[in-house]
């Protein structure tokens, strides 16, 4: 049997077909990655590449269950991160669309936006043009707005002034602010107001009833916009909204 046994083997103790396996790799080996022996590319490698791969073959299947969890788990983590930082960029970005469209209505006179000046032109143009007035109320404002029953004609340049009136009819005191527009809306670029009620938040004591001032003018730039040539009249436009922090703000003057 010894002698049976002796036979079988090489001097190594490698078996006839163990050396047929491992002929086979050498040469699968060679294939893949010709004139590089396993020696040489082991010896190729650095110290810390060598212990990965050393642990990595003697990792059982829980370890290479753990690794392959933990691996997904910082993928997961690193997704979480980047939804989150993506959500706070969205609400960054809603938060200043407002002040960002606010800022291209006014410049632009987009929707009937108007303009803000200090004072009207030295001198105005010959041509006339008519203003018209309008007030409305948000359904959550209780007061009572009513604009100017007559329109104003003044010529292109010149300033006018026109005076809302406000009432507050309940027995508490109420906050409101006001936004405005012109109609047609593509005149809203060249309408300027220099003072208006509207530029802050008004207060009124329990009943108490007031006069809105707005002093406005008719920019002479319109002359020089073949665009506008067929406006003739503009309405000015205003809508009161109830302000939230009624119980901070001082009442308005009273009518006088």
């Amino acid at each position: 049997m010894a002698g049976e046994k002796s036979s079988q083997t090489d001097a190594n103790g490698w078996t006839p077909e163990l050396l047929k396996q491992r002929r086979r790799r050498a040469s699968l080996w060679r294939w893949h990655w010709p004139g590089l022996s396993a020696c040489s590319f082991w010896s190729r490698l650095s110290g810390s590449a060598k212990t990965w791969l050393i642990g990595r073959c003697n990792m059982t299947e829980p370890d290479k269950h753990n690794a392959q969890t933990d691996m997904m788990t910082g993928r997961n983590r690193r997704t979480a991160v980047g939804a989150a930082g993506l959500a706070v960029l969205m609400i960054g970005a809603a938060y200043a669309a407002v002040p960002l469209y606010d800022l291209f209505c006014r410049v632009t006179g987009y929707g009937g936006t108007t303009q803000v000046a200090t004072a009207a032109p030295a001198s105005a143009a010959m041509r006339e043009i008519t203003i018209r007035f309008d007030a409305s109320l948000n359904r959550d404002m209780p007061w009572s707005f009513e604009a100017p029953a007559q329109p104003v004609q003044l010529a292109i340049g010149e300033q006018g002034l026109a005076f809302y009136e406000a009432h507050n009819p309940t027995d508490t005191s109420i906050t409101g602010t006001a936004t405005y527009n012109v109609s047609p809306s593509k005149a809203g670029i060249y309408f300027s107001k220099i003072d208006c009620f509207c530029f802050t938040e008004q207060v009124l004591a329990p009943g108490q009833r007031v006069d809105m001032p707005v002093s406005f003018f008719v920019d002479p730039e319109i002359l020089t916009d073949p665009e506008m040539d067929d406006v003739k009249t503009i309405t000015l436009s205003y809508t009161f909204f109830k302000a939230s922090e009624s119980a901070r703000a001082e009442p308005a003057s009273p009518r006088g």
